[in-house]
């Protein structure tokens, strides 16, 4: 028998699931006080528009030179060919977004736990899960439109029902291509025992990235080619595509609601080997704690992947300047620090563990981590600036870790990462000025010593 669908359900379990985003996000030390609230949103803002501003002027220059093009034919193949790039980029941007949020947003266990005993159907619970996540990856989605779409909506040639329409177009693209990602992991990962889900999540991941990365650098291109010398108008090419994922969207709506073998997402377990020891804080407990989660080994095995591919074509200097500059997502397993003391770090004060101790404690275990990073620099780069990286990359984590912990928010692992990498766009800017970098530095480490203060408080 079919299990029923109750649209006041989908919106109770909905309200459920962004309440726990708050709940979590806000009921942190830190963020209690509504200044604090307010001054981190403020500087947030004040960091993305400087950024947008930044991209804006680039973007302005484009759009002249591309209004001032008088063959009208070449003008129209050159349109042609950038709606195609853009649909490639969405589609691209789509599958980045979908493994990112993926891998990030899990069910706290208390969320699991009031999911299954509440009196829902669980074509419910799934259906609620993927608007749910859908709406994360939409916030993401619009974040990116405002710095990459004013390009296309400056472009005198284009009506405005047809800048409408490409708007629209990007949307559903990006709505369509998410869930049907969504719906194919779905369908894989039900058929797998418990015991190698993880494994085949992550073999799922790096398909897609090659594809992604195919796709990228060898079929767009050709794709872009064909589509910019054929005679079709703009508005074919539009609705063509618009109806493509129009269908794809429908198609892929209709197997969620005719399968029944497909899971629902449960909160999942963060380290392996056992459990990482937390009475005595030494660099024996520390540093365990960044190097026994599962995204450690997904992160070492993707530089890993990387480093052998650029190996194989441009030989072991090119292979080495390629770690160095991947390496940062190594420092990044900070953020899961928080996480993983939670449980004794009020203690701490009474197990005698000093904040100097633990500050120590965690420097020397960066000193380690960084340590490869270090020799590739001196032996191959010459320069430190990927270093330098690595460090801000660590403390900001580590902040955004103790600010967000996964354990107390559905998408708290998410959000402490999008802000980590809005740090590091900005970072670009700051080593500009090598005078502000260490103060940069020290002031992550002050904030992140006031936020573990304040957290062995309660």
């Amino acid at each position: 028998m079919k299990e029923s669908i109750r649209l006041k359900n989908l919106f109770s379990l909905l309200h459920y699931y962004f309440n726990d985003i708050l709940k979590g996000a806000l009921e942190r030390g830190l963020l209690k006080q509504k200044i604090n609230r307010y001054s981190l949103f403020l500087i947030c803002f004040i960091s993305y528009f400087a950024y947008f501003i930044s991209n804006m002027r680039t973007t302005g220059q484009l759009v002249k030179s591309a209004n001032n093009i008088s063959n009208g034919t070449e003008a129209l193949k050159l349109l042609k060919i950038t709606i195609m790039s853009y649909t490639d980029m969405y589609l691209i941007l789509s599958v980045a977004f979908f493994i990112f949020l993926n891998s990030t947003i899990s069910l706290t266990r208390i969320s699991s736990y009031v999911t299954n005993i509440l009196p829902f159907s669980k074509k419910e619970i799934l259906i609620a899960q993927k608007v749910y996540k859908l709406f994360i990856g939409i916030i993401l989605f619009e974040g990116v439109q405002l710095l990459v779409f004013p390009f296309l909506g400056s472009i005198a040639i284009l009506t405005v029902i047809e800048k409408f329409a490409l708007l629209l177009l990007f949307h559903v693209e990006y709505i369509a291509v998410f869930f049907s990602l969504d719906t194919i992991y779905q369908i894989i990962l039900s058929r797998m025992a418990n015991t190698i889900i993880a494994i085949m999540t992550w073999l799922l991941d790096i398909l897609l990235i090659i594809f992604a990365g195919f796709h990228f650098y060898i079929f767009r291109f050709k794709v872009e080619k064909i589509i910019g010398g054929t005679d079709c108008s703009v508005q074919i090419i539009i609705g063509t595509l618009l109806i493509f994922f129009i269908l794809l969207f429908i198609i892929n709506f209709l197997l969620i609601l005719k399968c029944d073998y497909m899971t629902v997402t449960q909160s999942q377990q963060s380290y392996i080997f056992n459990k990482v020891p937390a009475l005595r804080l030494n660099l024996i407990t520390t540093f365990p704690v960044f190097y026994r989660h599962k995204n450690f080994i997904y992160n070492l095995s993707m530089i890993s992947v990387l480093t052998i591919i650029m190996y194989s074509q441009g030989g072991i200097k090119l292979a080495m300047q390629t770690f160095a500059i991947y390496y940062f997502v190594i420092p990044l397993m900070s953020m899961y620090y928080a996480d993983a003391t939670s449980g004794i770090r009020k203690m701490y004060n009474l197990l005698r563990v000093s904040l100097y101790r633990e500050m120590s404690s965690l420097l020397l275990s960066l000193a380690i981590i960084l340590l490869p990073q270090i020799v590739v620099c001196y032996l191959f780069v010459g320069k430190y600036e990927t270093v330098r990286l690595s460090v801000l990359v660590f403390v900001a984590a580590l902040l955004m870790g103790l600010l967000f912990p996964k354990s107390r928010g559905n998408v708290n692992e998410a959000v402490s990462s999008i802000l980590v990498f809005l740090i590091i766009i900005l970072a670009s800017v700051v080593f500009k000025i090598n005078d502000l970098i260490y103060p940069t530095v020290l002031l992550f480490l002050l904030v992140t010593s006031i936020v573990l203060r304040q957290e062995r408080r309660g």
